[in-house]
């Protein structure tokens, strides 16, 4: 807030000052006005000129991937991993020369706004004093827009954060301080700590800020910590200095507009096409250089450290994919099964994962040699990482630590632990009622009633399974679901079955999600993700080529169609919709059903039609009273029941005040159900 108006308030008077600049010299005659009338037209115009050509330019550019297919965009960005270092070279060399003429351009529109309000001074005179402030308005934007470019340099918030102390982890800070050394790291460099397993860097302009996680400390040796230090720093090391440059700019960009009011939010439509342009180059630069970029923080570790400790640490680390993978077909304890929160939970996660490691380790080793890269990877597979610093065939070292480097982990978690739990503790009650008691209630429930199975409520019990960590019990509801529903209400089954059984790296879990995401898109993105993981993880080359057709078709039909039924519009063909007899009567009686409270007002239904082969039919739900957490939860069951309906129907549905623009009470017929008219009745 204080940032804009600290612009508005410079833009301000930076054309008040040039406008000054303009009376003075009228006052002195010392220009012709003629010239100077010529001139404030050209001015005028040219910002405008500008603006018009950059919303053209930006549509015309947005229309050409438009006017692509998904196979077709696939395959161009494919090709920018053919020569991906060569690709790189060019995007990188594209970016400058789009930032160096965005500072040009920049140039030019400070220029045209001191001119602008330069002119307004020197015919003060002669233009009546409306004319005058409406000049003087338009410099005042054009500083502003202009103004609002230069963005504040980025900064990293530890507010939030544990940060390790250096007193509290000398052995740890000594190894950091090893490598920062090595890789010349100019800035101070703090250690962040987290719960997870994991290791990623940031910077800003006044230091490095490297996230470590507690079970990666336990399962790496001291060398092997170094390494990872190593690779990290390798991010951020001078060389790199560009590339952070180029990553900040593409991130002031992204967020141009955010949080100004509607008087403002036309500045950033100055700049339309050169941002997009560069946002597009930056993500292609990206995908090109992301494999480099990874092998050369792999190829610094082995110039300070040895082949054996990288490998061993950058194994110990894909070693974490394998373990939270099969971690997700797992009956396991929740986190909430306790009254009071675990205090040493994240110790006992270390703990288990070593172990895991140990009766695992040969069958992920024998999983890292077949693992295909994934079209979408930013990382090589691990094989590839191996060849590329030379150590095939070799990399697992003991986790020996010494006596003071183990007091400082063992120190480190406590400290992290209690500082989480301190944070979780006021909320444990509310949240594990909500995340396991409540859960652990209604699969009790539904047991002392004979486990009963419905369309429209087998889903929810299948989260509530799992939430409680019942995941053989969960698969086994899958089961008796396919095999006693139709194969419409189903749906949801076969998709949970599928992911359990691929997490289980079972390949006939394939067929169940190719049944889901094919019947119903609301699966698309996660059984894809979830296909696409398991062949390339397993290396089933001949699955993952039919898996890739199959999602390029499914990815154009949710684009053409699918992703449509998702909103209303003004532009929308809505029309009067005629479901097929009784249907209509069914829904309406299972949406009374659930409003218990009274709350729904009134319910409309319209057809939207999509193409000439696809429509949907909108239920809009138009709620009076009640609270936000009541209403959600009745659109969730409606949800449910228009999701698993035995029928070959396509339903979608909205709250009402979702969208205001959309009067779809002016649609005859459109309305099914009103409370007040049946209260009448």
């Amino acid at each position: 807030m204080m940032k804009n108006l600290t612009r508005q308030i410079l833009s301000f008077l930076s054309a008040v000052c040039f406008l000054g600049l303009g009376v003075a010299v009228d006052a002195l005659e010392l220009c012709n006005k003629t010239a100077g009338f010529i001139a404030l037209i050209a001015i005028a115009v040219l910002p405008i000129f500008s603006l018009l050509l950059q919303l053209l330019l930006s549509r015309s550019y947005a229309r050409r991937f438009r006017g692509q297919t998904v196979e077709e965009r696939h395959r161009f960005l494919l090709s920018h991993r053919s020569e991906a270092a060569k690709t790189a070279a060019e995007k990188l060399s594209l970016l400058r020369r789009i930032r160096a003429l965005t500072r040009g351009y920049t140039v030019l529109l400070w220029l045209s706004a001191a001119s602008a309000a330069f002119c307004a001074g020197l015919f003060c005179e002669d233009i009546f004093s409306f004319g005058i402030a409406a000049i003087l308005l338009y410099a005042y934007f054009l500083f502003y827009t202009v103004y609002y470019r230069k963005r504040p340099a980025s900064s990293i918030s530890l507010d939030d954060a544990f940060v390790l102390d250096r007193k509290d982890a000398p052995q740890i800070y000594a190894i950091l301080d090893r490598a920062v050394t090595a890789m010349g790291c100019r800035k101070p460099v703090v250690l962040l700590l987290s719960p997870q397993c994991n290791a990623s860097v940031a910077q800003d302009k006044d230091k490095v800020c490297i996230l470590i996680g507690v079970r990666l400390l336990y399962i790496l040796s001291e060398e092997e910590l170094y390494c990872v230090f190593l690779h990290e720093l390798s991010h951020v090391s001078p060389e790199h200095r560009e590339l952070q440059s180029m990553a900040d700019y593409h991130a002031g960009i992204t967020n141009q507009g955010e949080g100004l009011s509607a008087v403002y939010r036309a500045a950033p439509h100055f700049y339309l096409f050169l941002d997009m342009l560069y946002s597009m180059q930056y993500m292609l630069y990206q995908y090109a250089a992301s494999l480099s970029v990874e092998s050369e923080a792999d190829l610094a570790m082995v110039r300070h450290s040895c082949v054996e400790a990288a490998a061993s640490a950058l194994r110990k680390i894909r070693y974490e994919d394998y373990y939270a993978w099969e971690d997700e077909a797992k009956n396991k304890s929740s986190f909430f099964e306790r009254e009071f929160p675990i205090s040493d939970w994240i110790e006992r996660e270390a703990r288990d994962f070593t172990a895991a490691i140990a009766e695992r380790r040969q069958d992920w080793d024998a999983m890292i040699d077949r693992e295909i890269l994934a079209n979408n990877a930013t990382h090589p597979t691990l094989g590839m990482r191996l060849q590329a610093i030379g150590a095939e065939g070799r990399g697992f070292l003991p986790s020996t630590h010494s006596p003071e480097y183990r007091a400082e982990i063992d120190h480190a978690t406590a400290d992290l632990e209690a500082d989480i739990l301190k944070e979780i503790t006021p909320e444990y009650a509310s949240a594990r009622q909500a995340r396991y008691l409540d859960p652990l209630s209604r699969v009790t429930d539904w047991k002392n009633a004979g486990m009963p199975i419905s369309p429209e409520a087998y889903a929810d019990l299948l989260a509530d399974l799992r939430a409680i960590g019942k995941v053989d019990e969960a698969e086994a509801l899958c089961d008796r679901v396919i095999a006693e529903l139709d194969e419409l209400s189903s749906v949801h089954a076969h998709f949970i079955k599928g992911c359990i059984l691929l997490h289980r790296y079972d390949p006939a879990g394939l067929p169940y999600l190719y049944h889901a995401v094919e019947k119903n898109k609301n699966y698309l993105e996660e059984g894809l993700s979830c296909m696409g993981g398991f062949c390339c993880m397993t290396g089933r080359e001949e699955d993952l080529q039919a898996y890739r057709a199959f999602a390029a078709r499914m990815a154009q039909t949710a684009e053409d169609e699918d992703e449509k039924a998702g909103y209303l519009s003004r532009r929308d063909h809505l029309t009067k919709e005629n479901l097929p007899d009784g249907m209509l009567e069914d829904i309406l009686s299972y949406i009374r059903s659930v409003d218990e409270s009274g709350i729904i007002q009134n319910v409309y239904l319209v057809r939207k039609t999509i193409s000439e082969t696809f429509f949907t039919s909108a239920f809009i739900i138009h709620f009076y009273g009640g609270t936000d957490e009541k209403r959600n939860e009745i659109m969730h069951k409606i949800f449910r029941y228009l999701d698993s309906h035995p029928s070959d129907w396509q339903f979608s549905l909205f709250d009402y005040f979702d969208y205001p623009e959309v009067k779809v009470e002016k649609i005859p017929g459109s309305l099914v159900y009103s409370k007040s008219q049946q209260q009448k009745g």
